[in-house]
């Protein structure tokens, strides 16, 4: 406690001696014989000082924290006492300089703010909004500004002399014999989460009953995860066995009910079938495409792959080793904020996950056994 006491207050004794110089500036001007132009000089080299402050944090990973501190601390309090003897516009840059750099230690501000981090080439950002931290330079002014020239934010700044401190990753296999689904699964909110999905029903799966159309915003048995990485791939297990066209169940690449990917399972006739559903804005609508006519009974494994703006889809039945790639390569960039139909909101990224309908009303489950997530970088 007492360290972050005079933490604290060398930050206020700090700040407080910012204003100095603006406030001082008519006098010493005067007494001192400097023009506006040279007293510009004398700012700017404070600055120029504080746009140098990454390198303080190479040296504080040498030292060490503690000692680090103490000397910047030491340096600072000496150059700051130095001004009074300073005679002239160029001894004054030279300490402002110096004072700008020493203060790197500990005063460099950062900000936190929303940012998208859009596909190459495309500038359509499918992970949606992120937080993002940024380091800052108060100026003499009393503005906050970027250290960068111009104003613009750096894209890899260089971090701070922290530890890292990781957020906790759940261990999780991606099956279903858990009591509570991974924390990183989301479905629509609602107060009665038991009419969508069961974890209880069939132990081992998970159980989705099947509810209102894909683009419903209300009773809908969708339960996904947000995408991660620009690549990744996804895989589950279904066992579904729709009695008709108003039933079906698969995997699912979705932003919202007017932009998705939908790889499912329904029937058509007596034939079970495997079927693709898109909602596109740059179309202007939702298309369907029967890709396999006459879908062996029994479990399927479905998989997902995006690599940036590309999305495959793949299949295969149960008992087969190798995957079935369906043949069109689709446009994965039209999940994103950008991509959208007029008046609609746009920050939430994309999601993959399963999904169930039944259009019938009749609740048709579909059992998935597994869904497995591998973000496989983003460089």
């Amino acid at each position: 406690m007492t360290i972050l006491g005079l933490f604290v207050l060398a930050m206020v004794l700090n700040y407080l001696s910012r204003s100095v110089p603006g406030v001082a500036a008519p006098m010493v001007l005067s007494e001192q014989s400097i023009s506006s132009e040279q007293y510009s000089w004398i700012t700017s080299a404070f600055q120029l000082g504080v746009m140098f402050q990454p390198l303080v944090g190479y040296f504080l990973d040498g030292v060490g924290l503690r000692l680090g501190f103490a000397l910047c601390a030491i340096l600072w309090s000496l150059i700051t006492m130095a001004h009074i003897f300073a005679q002239g516009w160029v001894p004054f840059a030279g300490l402002r300089l110096a004072l700008g750099l020493t203060e790197g230690s500990a005063q460099t501000p950062w900000m936190a703010y929303l940012c998208g981090r859009p596909l190459p080439g495309r500038q359509r950002c499918v992970l949606g909004r992120e937080t993002a931290l940024q380091p800052m330079r108060w100026c003499e002014d009393g503005w906050l500004r970027s250290l960068t020239v111009g104003g613009a934010l750096d894209p890899a700044p260089a971090a701070p002399g922290l530890p890292p401190a990781p957020w906790p990753q759940q261990a999780w296999d991606g099956g279903f014999a858990v009591d509570a689904l991974p924390t990183e699964f989301q479905w629509l909110r609602t107060p009665y989460p038991d009419e969508l999905f069961s974890l209880a029903a069939r132990p081992g799966y998970l159980r989705l009953y099947g509810r209102e159309t894909i683009g419903s915003p209300f009773r809908q048995a969708l339960v996904a995860r947000r995408q991660e990485d620009l690549r990744f791939t996804a895989t589950t297990r279904l066992e579904f066995a729709p009695v008709d066209f108003q039933q079906a169940a698969g995997l699912v690449c979705y932003y919202n009910s007017t932009k998705f990917h939908y790889l499912h399972v329904s029937r058509e006739g007596s034939e079970r079938q495997l079927q693709l559903m898109t909602a596109s804005p740059d179309a202007g609508g939702c298309t369907l495409q029967v890709l396999v006519e006459s879908l062996p009974e029994g479990p399927i494994d479905l998989r997902v792959e995006v690599d940036l703006e590309q999305l495959r889809f793949a299949w295969r039945g149960d008992r087969e080793n190798d995957w079935r790639d369906l043949p069109d390569e689709l446009d994965a960039s039209i999940l994103s904020d950008e991509a959208s139909l007029p008046g609609l909101p746009n920050f939430t990224g994309t999601f993959v996950g399963m999904a169930c309908q039944d259009m019938s009303g009749r609740a048709t489950p579909a059992d998935f056994a597994f869904f497995r997530y591998e973000g496989r970088g983003d460089d």
